[in-house]
């Protein structure tokens, strides 16, 4: 493989890497089931959505214009005698185009329903923790999330990217 192609490979794997979080924020309360945490998150959700419901609301993007270009226009004339001829060349007109002016909908409540649902969560025990995603070899020494009760937030060292299991303190 040739160095051309090798910075290619890397500046790919990079940017593939940038896609993968680093750290996940969840939900969290000591002696808990994973069962308990969802029934828990998604009665939190209902409650919210019972208390602010959806609002659709109409958008527009701004709308933008690019400046107008008209070529001079320039006329030549050849002629002998009583007779001439003219040319006239120019005059096309470039740019002049408007972008944006999209119509598109969205939930007006959708941040205000997040913070209900996120507050009822909280009036229930659980506090919101931000944990590392585990490396390869962690991962290797993860305990089910589904398994058994949640232990003391500070006793988590990392969590899988997928979710489904997190590394204990020794």
């Amino acid at each position: 493989m040739n160095i051309t192609k090798a910075a290619l490979a890397i500046g790919i794997f990079s940017m593939v890497g940038a896609c993968v979080p680093t750290a996940h924020s969840i939900y969290w309360k000591s002696g808990k089931t994973y069962q308990q945490r969802q029934n828990d998150f998604t009665n939190c959700e209902v409650e919210a959505v019972r208390k602010v419901p959806v609002a659709q609301a109409v958008g527009v993007t701004p709308v933008y214009h690019t400046p107008a270009y008209t070529t001079p226009i320039q006329t030549s004339c050849y002629g002998t005698g009583y007779y001439a001829s003219c040319t006239s060349t120019g005059g096309q007109v470039y740019g002049g185009q408007t972008y944006g002016g999209d119509v598109y909908t969205y939930d007006a409540n959708s941040d205000l329903r997040d913070r209900v649902a996120m507050q009822c969560m909280s009036n229930r025990g659980y506090q919101k923790i931000t944990v590392p995603v585990c490396d390869a070899e962690q991962k290797k020494l993860a305990v089910s999330a589904k398994s058994g009760r949640s232990p003391a937030a500070s006793q988590v060292v990392c969590i899988t990217a997928d979710k489904s299991g997190y590394v204990l303190t020794n």
